[in-house]
Order: C-alpha cells, then sequence, then structure tokens
C-alpha cells in the first residue's frame, strides 16, 4: 500500500529475524519474528582458485555478506586479487551454502570486473555451479555464441551479487 513501510531487521540476542509493517505515520501494523534453521546471516571470504592448479592468491580486499531466507542465499562479494599463482580458469570458492543440483538453479548474478582480461569483443558473466560453493567466471562474445571460461588472471578487482537456492 502506498505510504507504508517494511523493515527487516536481525536482532544480536536471537537466531532470527524480525518483519515489521508500519503505517503512514509511523505506528507498527504488525510485527512477525521468523526463527528456525531457514535463516542466517554472515560474512563470507571467498577464495579464488585455478580450475587446473588452485595457486595461491593475494588480496587487497576479500570479503562479502550473506542473507539466506528458507531456501534462497542472497550474496554480495568483493574481491581485489594483487597476485595469483593459479592455472587454468577463473573459479570462486566459499560460497556459504552449497547451491542445489538442480537444473533451475541458474540464478541471475550481477558482476563489475576492472583489469580483468577477456578476449576482444567479449563480455563477463558469472554462474553459480549447481551442487557446490564455487562460481565460475565465463565470457560471451557480443552477438551470442557459445561461452568459454575466463583464463585465470594475475590481478584483477570483481564484485559479485546474486542469489541460488540450496
Amino acid at each position: 500500500t502506498s505510504g507504508n513501510t517494511y523493515t527487516i531487521s536481525v536482532p544480536s540476542t536471537s537466531s532470527g529475524i524480525v518483519l515489521v509493517k508500519y503505517d503512514t505515520s509511523g505506528a507498527i501494523q504488525w510485527q512477525r519474528k521468523v526463527t528456525g534453521t531457514g535463516i542466517g546471516v554472515g560474512a563470507i571470504v571467498t577464495t579464488i582458485v585455478g580450475t587446473t592448479t588452485s595457486g595461491t592468491g593475494t588480496y587487497n580486499a576479500n570479503s562479502g555478506a550473506y542473507t539466506k531466507i528458507g531456501n534462497r542465499v542472497f550474496f554480495s562479494l568483493l574481491i581485489n586479487q594483487t597476485n595469483h599463482t593459479g592455472t587454468g580458469d577463473i573459479q570462486v570458492t566459499g560460497l556459504p551454502y552449497t547451491a542445489a543440483n538442480v537444473t533451475a538453479n541458474n540464478s541471475p548474478i550481477s558482476m563489475r570486473i576492472n583489469s580483468l582480461t577477456l578476449t576482444a569483443l567479449n563480455y563477463p558473466q558469472a554462474m553459480i555451479n549447481q551442487g557446490a560453493v564455487t562460481i565460475n567466471l565465463e565470457q560471451y562474445p557480443v552477438g551470442g555464441t557459445a561461452s568459454s571460461a575466463i583464463p585465470m588472471d594475475v590481478a584483477f578487482f570483481i564484485a559479485i551479487s546474486g542469489q541460488y537456492y540450496v
């Protein structure tokens, strides 16, 4: 309804979340606490690995956060890699929950990159791997056709946000 506001808060003393609806005057219309194993929030520290040889990375920044509600995980990551010894293609590992192993789990992911080498006339995309805690970075040629993995790069910045089913 126009003018009403909703908030979601995570009390520091509980294992759930509180949903609150306020009317236009700021008075609480209703409040619900949701608890149980279907709720979770926390920090994520991911790792970049190579798909042929994992290698070791050095980072200026490597942080993230997630919220789990039921069977859905919402997340955001920020990785600024300054060096890496891995080989093969780039893979991000360390999502907080294993993705569901179902075909329909190809959830949308947004990604921003800087200094990541791509093939000419390609654009980047990311995909969560089914039944895993990993994200593959891929590139697609302008105008379509098949994707290819993005090869390991020594230094780059990526910011990724998205959601997936568990």
